[in-house]
């Protein structure tokens, strides 16, 4: 967030609100420039308008990275999304995703997902 808020007022736009999909989002990523590629990440969010965006269109976003480790970025962000969004149901995200459940799970396992992590009341 204060990454976010010193770039509005640096570009004088609103700052994006961060909800706490996002922040699971932002935290389910690999970041391995850390602290200067998160304060990069939000001046892109705050010129672009999106965190997607910014972070797959972005000059410096996806470059420099391999194809290998981009795919597995998108389907970390992808999976987290909707695990947050199903509220940790398996069952729920792997027919939206049309996964087949043990695919979903070995992903799971392979990006260091934990359904638990996105429980938000029942269990699926």
């Amino acid at each position: 967030r204060h990454f976010l808020l010193r770039a509005s007022s640096r570009y004088g736009r609103e700052a994006p609100a961060v909800t706490p999909e996002t922040l699971r989002e932002l935290a389910s990523r690999s970041w391995p420039g850390n602290v200067r590629e998160l304060r990069n990440a939000a001046h892109r969010w705050v010129l672009t308008g999106g965190l997607d965006r910014a972070a797959s269109e972005a000059p410096g976003g996806a470059a420099g990275r391999g194809l290998a480790e981009q795919v597995e970025s998108f389907e970390r962000g992808l999976i987290a999304r909707e695990l947050a969004a199903q509220k940790g149901s398996v069952k729920a995200t792997y027919e939206a995703l049309g996964l087949p459940r043990k695919t979903l799970y070995e992903k799971m396992r392979r990006l260091g997902l934990d359904r638990h992590d996105f429980l938000g009341g029942e269990e699926g």
